[in-house]
């Protein structure tokens, strides 16, 4: 892979790229010495020098300049280059503060989103309770308005109700009252015969517009000629007038 082809990684963004971990040196019999820097590496060989190169993330042996690529790929060095050293991706070379100043912007960064996504959530917190607390009053208006509806609709179907009795019972009485009043005029002005008054007194308690009963102390006056405990005729509601 050429320097051309190289796309940096930038730290915590992106996929798990292969990452340098430490200075390494491969002895011609296969040993691998790892350390800091690869001076560590030479002094803790008793064959002293080797193959220099690094140890990567994936427990890689890779050279110097594979290195540099796998660096810079994963954001350990800020630009690209053809050779990595130790000190590069240590600490203790000259672009180590730049590296972390771009971190450290990076962090700030990401601190301002996450300021913002809380105050977002704390608005959106606040205009869901206020929308649920609009609802909950609304149900409750409903609710009350309904029941006020209902208790009023219930009156008039009750009104409606008696009023519809009542003209049931007016028509009856005016049917019964028409009937007698037929029967008389019949009987009283167009016979040629004289009738009798207890057929018309029948007739009347047939229809109920006169209803018997037992005679009391307020029964008995000038147009009654009874006792008390007689049977005697009344009035019905229909005939009693105010």
């Amino acid at each position: 892979m050429s320097k051309e082809e190289v796309t940096p990684n930038a730290p915590g963004i992106g996929p798990v790229r292969e990452t340098i971990k430490c200075a390494a040196i491969k002895r011609s019999d296969g040993i691998i010495i790892v350390g800091r820097n690869h001076a560590l590496c030479i002094e803790c060989s008793p064959e002293g020098n080797g193959d220099q190169g690094f140890i990567t993330s994936t427990a890689r042996f890779v050279d110097r300049q594979e290195a540099g690529r796998i660096a810079y790929a994963a954001g350990q060095i800020p630009k690209p280059i053809d050779i990595l050293f130790s000190e590069d991706i240590t600490g203790d070379n000259p672009w180590a503060g730049e590296i972390i100043d771009k971190l450290k912007a990076e962090l700030e960064a990401a601190d301002k989103q996450i300021g913002w996504l809380k105050g977002d959530k704390v608005r959106l917190n606040k205009s869901i309770r206020l929308r649920d607390n609009a609802f909950d009053a609304l149900i409750v208006m409903d609710e009350k308005a309904t029941k006020q509806l209902q208790a009023k609709l219930d009156t008039a179907n009750h009104d409606y109700a008696e009023l519809m009795k009542e003209r049931a019972d007016y028509v009856n009485e005016n049917k019964r009252l028409a009937e007698f009043a037929r029967y008389v005029i019949r009987q009283e002005c167009w016979s040629i015969f004289e009738q009798d008054g207890g057929d018309i007194q029948e007739l009347a308690e047939k229809l109920g517009l006169i209803v018997p009963c037992v005679a009391t102390e307020e029964d008995i006056n000038d147009d009654c000629d009874c006792e008390v405990g007689d049977a005697i005729f009344k009035f019905s509601q229909a005939l009693k007038g105010d």
